[in-house]
């Protein structure tokens, strides 16, 4: 036994001087989560999931559930490959921890040439993960950790920690990491760099659904420029529940490789597949990873990206008084005011929330033209009506006993819808609502989603 481990001792100094200024530890760039390696590794802006403190530790800030995620690839030379996560949101925070796991064994060899026992290699990266939303489309995160590798009854330790910037706005995502920061790991006398890296990309929504997502990202190596990739990612969601993606990775030292995969979104737990193609010249070498993950609480989305959704959620922040059952209100709603938008536009709203509010079958709508023959017989100007006085003095008119004014405002490319609901007995705004639409096709929809708000 003796003789085996002075003969590894000479055969790790020998690789050692053989591969002088490549850093060690080189596991912790296997990409992780079988979801992003489908989409050939393009996900540092792209990981809204449990793989989000490899890939951006400041990603999690974005999920809303708690998430418990698993996956395993079996690489080449059998190394058994894992991934392990828990990450638990809470409002703009988020804490959670995960393990990387690399596992093999070795054939040994004795000063004589004579084969030994075989030697279980075993390489483990172990963080916490911290993350915080400094806005809403900004968050920062940390991950706190350190490396173990192990080679018979040799051990080295050292710390590995990494930061991560995620930007999220609309329907684009950027994402900027620098990971594997830390000490040298010295191993049998010798001190080794970690590969430290730079990872930089973008994510971009398209369709009305938001259904088809294109990523790209770029990752680089410090002292070593083989190890640097460039993924190309794609994933399209033609049914809810069902997931394609496909990617093309591309690293400095070797061939561009195609990688593709499924999803599967079962609401509470989602499944994923990858298969990375190293093409006809590595015909033994091709990569099948497979990813399990379970998300806990109240799901509001399919989706572990943030506002995924077609239409971000919004909350209440006033309590309407409770109506009575089978009580039929009547109500109307004055043309709203418009804020970077046409009036045309902001009345167009309008009607389509009218629309609305009469398919919830418990309001008694005022038709918008009865409403303005009643005010222009009264001599009442609604135009620029946007203060509860003003909803009073129209709500009374009309004889209603609730009146909606809002405004339709727009930013950059999103649409902003906020409504009032004032009583009109007391003056009161008793209840308040906003909601977004990305884009003009979309705010007749979200006009159903406030008359839905508004009728329960």
């Amino acid at each position: 036994m003796k003789k085996i481990l002075i003969f590894l001792t000479y055969l790790f100094l020998y690789l050692n001087q053989l591969y002088a200024g490549v850093p060690t530890a080189q596991f912790l760039l296997v990409g992780q989560g079988a979801r992003e390696t489908a989409m050939g590794q393009a996900a540092v802006a792209n990981c809204y999931n449990y793989s989000a403190p490899y890939w951006n530790p400041g990603a999690s800030a974005f999920l809303k559930n708690p998430t418990l995620g698993f996956s395993f690839a079996q690489l080449p030379e059998e190394i058994g490959s894992s991934y392990a996560s828990f990450i638990y949101p809470f409002r703009k925070f988020a804490v959670g921890l995960y393990s990387i796991s690399e596992i093999t064994s070795v054939t040994t060899y004795d000063i004589y040439g004579n084969i030994g026992p075989d030697t279980q290699v075993s390489n483990i990266n172990s963080a916490f993960n911290f993350a915080y939303k400094i806005f809403d489309s900004l968050a920062i995160g940390l991950n706190l950790g350190s490396i173990r590798m192990n080679l018979g009854n040799y051990s080295a330790t050292a710390q590995s920690n990494s930061i991560g910037f995620i930007f999220f706005k609309n329907r684009l995502s950027l994402g900027l990491t620098s990971a594997n920061i830390g000490g040298d790991i010295t191993f049998v006398d010798t001190p080794e760099k970690q590969p430290k890296l730079i990872r930089l990309g973008l994510a971009y929504y398209f369709l009305e659904k938001r259904n088809l997502t294109v990523a790209f990202s770029t990752e680089e190596v410090q002292d070593d420029e083989n190890a640097g990739i460039r993924g190309l990612g794609i994933e399209y969601y033609p049914l809810k529940n069902i997931g394609l993606r496909l990617g093309l990775k591309n690293t400095n030292d070797g061939i561009p490789t195609i990688t593709a995969g499924l999803g599967l979104n079962l609401k509470r737990w989602v499944l994923d597949y990858a298969f990375n193609s190293q093409g006809q010249e590595l015909p033994n070498m091709d990569i099948h990873r497979i990813g399990l993950s379970v998300r806990f609480g109240k799901i509001e989305g399919e989706e572990e990206e943030p506002e995924i959704e077609t239409y971000k959620p919004t909350k209440t922040r006033l309590v309407k008084p409770k109506r009575k059952s089978g009580e039929i209100i009547n109500i109307a709603v004055s043309d709203f005011s418009g804020k970077n938008v046409s009036q045309a536009d902001a009345s167009i709203v309008a009607d389509f929330l009218r629309t609305e509010l009469v398919n919830t079958g418990i309001y008694n709508v005022i038709e918008k033209a009865n409403m303005e023959k009643v005010l222009a017989e009264a001599a009442f100007q609604q135009s620029g009506c946007t203060t509860s006085e003003c909803a009073v003095q129209i709500g009374k008119i009309l004889n209603v006993k609730q009146i909606v004014v809002g405004n339709l405002s727009k930013l950059m490319d999103t649409y902003y819808i906020t409504v009032n609901v004032v009583d009109v007995e007391t003056s009161k705004i008793v209840a308040s609502y906003d909601q977004e639409a990305m884009s003009a096709k979309e705010l007749k929809t979200a006009c159903g989603l406030l008359a839905q708000r508004l009728a329960q």
